[in-house]
């Protein structure tokens, strides 16, 4: 089609096409301690990265045929464990390796739960994207449900802002950040800009840490760097929970 924008032609010797991954376990021979794969071939865990054996066995009815259990409700198994892609949780070496850290710790006897809400995810393009979090809408719809609607904070801001994108010539980029008005907590944050990769971390591990946005307001950034994309972010929400009548001696002087 016509345009008046620049395009540009990029040669290449070969275009990969991936549109999805699926679990390599067929062969572990599972349905002989009674473990039911979902549809797609993922092994099921609790929340402590036990295996769960049962809900509803795997089509055969009688006992022990072909080494199968007939259907009972899922239980865990306290000695299997499974972690990383297999299990199809969040399909990241990052998460892979958070979760068999987790499993380690319930090995030992040192209850353990990992939350996957606050493991970050990237996108290595030009720009770079990343979030953790919930979406936009899926934090809304949340909130619906649950009855704090009118907590949902939102705010965005921009690279072109920011001196050291200006500098390094890459200013394209925002962030946006979703919050709770009345606790200050992240429920999600997305970037798409200059080492968004690197910079995510920072709200992750407030999730993580459940640090509040009016603590995170107290940090000081250095002058100049892409990081103040993060300070920016976490200033115009702390000006909207005043806004929204917010009391924290944090929010003084936004």
């Amino acid at each position: 089609a016509a345009t008046k924008e620049p395009r540009e032609v990029l040669e290449v010797d070969a275009c990969l096409v991936a549109t999805g991954r699926v679990p390599f376990t067929k062969g572990l021979n599972l349905g002989a301690l009674g473990v039911q794969l979902d549809r797609r071939g993922f092994v099921p865990v609790d929340a402590h990265m036990r295996v769960m054996a049962g809900g509803g066995g795997n089509g055969v009815a009688e006992a022990g045929k072909n080494g199968a259990h007939p259907a009972s409700p899922q239980r865990a198994m306290p000695h299997v464990f499974c972690v990383g892609d297999a299990n199809g949780r969040f399909m990241l070496a990052h998460a892979a390796s958070a979760q068999g850290i987790s499993a380690v710790e319930n090995i030992l006897g040192r209850t353990h739960v990992l939350d996957h809400a606050t493991v970050p995810a990237a996108c290595f393009t030009h720009p770079e994207m990343a979030f953790v979090g919930g979406t936009e809408p899926a934090v809304r719809e949340r909130a619906q449900k649950e009855g704090w609607a009118e907590s949902v904070g939102v705010v965005k801001t921009y690279f072109k802002g920011n001196s050291k994108a200006l500098a390094e010539g890459e200013a394209d980029g925002l962030g946006k950040l979703i919050f709770h008005k009345q606790s200050g907590a992240v429920l999600g944050a997305h970037l798409l800009g200059l080492h968004a990769a690197d910079l995510i971390h920072e709200f992750s591990n407030a999730m993580a840490l459940h640090t509040t946005l009016p603590d995170l307001r107290r940090a000081v950034h250095a002058h100049p760097t892409v990081s103040e994309v993060v300070e920016e972010l976490v200033r115009h929400a702390c000006a909207d929970m005043c806004r929204a009548g917010t009391k924290d001696h944090a929010l003084a002087g936004v």
